[in-house]
Formats: structure tokens, C-alpha cells, sequence
């Protein structure tokens, strides 16, 4: 499923729309996905490829989420962090902030 998303690393022409569009999917695949996890899932193992230690890895379902919340925490400061330097107020500081303009139509 993620070869569907459009790369936009490197381009430089680009709208808020189109971000907006490109980020709207990936949100709705990731509820989709979980969603539809059932609690034995969460134990299934499998093999990802450690690019920072060159080794192949075995995660379960349960540590790979672990690792997706901390990531998206990660991305979401950098980015308000860069907000912030351009002296521009981020739109999402907080999860209510999120759950306010989801709410309200305000993304």
C-alpha cells in the first residue's frame, strides 16, 4: 500500500493542498489499519531491516506501535520547532488541538 503514496521528498513545487491531500491519506490508511487490529495482532511477529544498524530486526506488532507513536511525537516537534523559528504559531500543539479542528472541520 505505501508505493500508492506520492513521494514528495526533493520536489520543491508543491501547494498546501497538495500536502494537505497526500497527508489525509496516510491518516486514513494508518486508522484503517488500526481500526481493524484485533488483539492477537498485536503479538505477530515479523522482519524489518535496521537501516541505522545494518541488521535484519524481528518486531512484534506491539513494539512497531510503540515505535510509530514515538516517531510521530518526534516529527510533530521538529515541525513546530520550524513553526516556530518563522515566528508562526503551529496548528497542532496538543492532541485536543487535533481533535478540536478534526471535530470542527478545521483540517
Amino acid at each position: 500500500m505505501a508505493s500508492s503514496f506520492k513521494k514528495l521528498r526533493g520536489e520543491t513545487n508543491f501547494t498546501l493542498e497538495r500536502l494537505t491531500e497526500e497527508n489525509e491519506k496516510i491518516g486514513s490508511y494508518v486508522l484503517n489499519f488500526i481500526r481493524n487490529l484485533k488483539l492477537s495482532d498485536l503479538s505477530k511477529e515479523f522482519s524489518a531491516e535496521g537501516r541505522k544498524y545494518g541488521t535484519v530486526m524481528k518486531l512484534d506488532l506491539r513494539q512497531m506501535l510503540v515505535h510509530m507513536i514515538e516517531e510521530e511525537l518526534q516529527h510533530i516537534g521538529e515541525m513546530n520547532a520550524l513553526f516556530w523559528q518563522m515566528n508562526i504559531n503551529p496548528p497542532i500543539t496538543e492532541y485536543m488541538d487535533w481533535v478540536y479542528a478534526k471535530h470542527h472541520g478545521l483540517l
